[in-house]
């Protein structure tokens, strides 16, 4: 038997749902997530975003010799 669990945060209009999965996926504002945590909507941070420990980082309103290139693959 399959279960899903769901949370529903907030009030009317701005109700933003968690969805559960056995599978320990969590999806916000995603009724079928397919990650470990899917978020359809955007995502704002005080700290770091990281992929395999390593930071990621915006170029908006960077120069090139800001920038550094990431050398391992998303998806």
């Amino acid at each position: 038997m399959t279960t899903t669990s769901l949370l529903n945060v907030g009030l009317g209009a701005t109700m933003m749902k968690v969805v559960g999965v056995p599978s320990t996926m969590i999806g916000v504002n995603q009724v079928n997530p397919a990650y470990t945590l899917d978020v359809d909507g955007d995502i704002n941070t005080t700290g770091n975003v990281r992929v395999n420990g390593v930071a990621l980082v915006s170029s908006a309103g960077a120069t090139e010799e800001d920038v550094t290139a990431l050398a391992i693959a998303l998806g």
